[in-house]
Order: C-alpha cells, then structure tokens, then sequence
C-alpha cells in the first residue's frame, strides 16, 4: 500500500502513516466512540483534520475525502486499497475500545464508509437532479446511516442490541 494517496485535482493528500499512528494526551477525554452529530460533521469535513480529534472522526475525515475524490475520478489509484485500511483502522479502534463489541456482528468502519459514501452521493444529486423525490431518497439514505451509527454505538458501547431500522 502507497505511503500516501492523492486526491482528484485539488491533490489532496491523505498521509496513511499520519493517520495510523493516531495518539495523543488528549485520548482520555474522547468518548470510546462520537455521536453521530459528531461522526456527521466530520464527514461533511467540519472537524476530524487535527491530531486532538478522535481517531474515529479522522478516519471517518479520511475516508469521505477518499470517496469524494473517488466520486471525480472513478479511476483513482490505490482507492481501494486505502478504503480498507481506512475501515480497518475504525474497526481496530472499536475492538480496542468499545465494552460490548464481542456481541456485534457488523463492522463500524463500513458503516462509516457507507455514511461518508452517502454524503457524498447526497451532495453530488443536491447540485444536479431535479427529481425531488431522487434528492429526498438520496438525503433519507444518508438520515438511515446516522441512524445505523447510533444503534451500533448503543451497541458496541453500552451492550443495547440494535433497534431494528427497516430499510
């Protein structure tokens, strides 16, 4: 795997060794995992880009400007490769940390792929479709991955089984 992955036309580049040595004093006033509000705004690139944000909002940062630069160039190099990794570290993160996560048979780090993945989808059809009932869909995928977050944190967290949200 690349040591880093550039980024659609901005160049961005993600520092996979930045990211995997995520520590810092301030750990010890991180919850095990954020809420969805704060999982949310790090998808939408508002937090999760500083050494004290909490390793599940960077990962969650890292992986919608992956999909976002997927989104503009569908042929972009190592894309899958650091997608996984990216979901790996989530996962590692919650096995680490989270009390109840024997109990969980889904995996946290595609759930937040899925919500950077619908965000992006959501913003690319609220700038070009027309069909409200298309951008209503699109925004109600991404409502249902906030929704598919709380109940694995309430999950993993605090041993309460997932409420079912039928999709």
């Amino acid at each position: 795997m690349s040591e880093a992955v550039a980024h659609g036309p901005t160049n961005l580049v993600v520092s996979l060794e930045d990211l995997h040595s995520i520590t810092g004093d301030d750990q010890t006033l991180w919850p095990v995992l954020p809420d969805w509000h704060e999982l949310f705004a790090a998808v939408c690139g508002r937090i999760g880009d500083t050494s004290s944000a909490h390793p599940v909002t960077r990962y969650a940062r890292a992986l919608s400007k992956l999909r976002l630069a997927h989104h503009n160039q569908p042929e972009l190099p190592g894309f899958a490769g650091t997608r996984l990794a990216l979901v790996g570290w989530i996962d590692l993160w919650v096995l680490r940390n989270a009390p109840f996560v024997a109990d969980c048979d889904k995996s946290l780090g595609e759930a937040v792929d899925r919500m950077a993945l619908a965000h992006v989808n959501a913003i690319a059809v609220l700038g070009s479709e027309r069909d409200e009932q298309v951008v209503h869909a699109a925004w109600r995928a991404l409502s249902m991955c906030a929704i598919e977050w709380t109940n694995l944190v309430d999950e993993v967290v605090h041993g309460q089984p997932a409420y079912p949200t039928g999709q």
